[in-house]
């Protein structure tokens, strides 16, 4: 397992991934990296590693829990007095 963020004046995200894999010794091949961005995925290529684009989905908007008692809510309607 390895992490990094590259940042100006950093090495580039594909030499941290040889020096992981040199480090640990692990053959490119036996690699995998998880990117989520074009540049992420382009430094693992370049390093040799086969790769997997993550892209996180968007939060699904919150709704109005359901009733408790939908029947109530129907006997309260039946109930009240129809208008003219």
């Amino acid at each position: 397992h390895f992490a990094a963020r590259t940042r100006p004046g950093r090495p580039r995200t594909q030499d941290l991934i040889a020096a992981a894999m040199h480090q640990r010794a692990i053959p490119a091949e036996a690699c995998l990296f998880v990117g989520s961005t074009g540049n992420d995925l382009t430094a693992a290529c370049a390093a040799g590693v086969g790769t997997i684009r993550y892209r996180r989905q968007p939060a699904l908007p919150k709704t109005e829990p359901p009733p408790l008692y939908p029947w109530f809510a129907a006997l309260a309607e039946e109930s009240s007095p129809s208008r003219p």
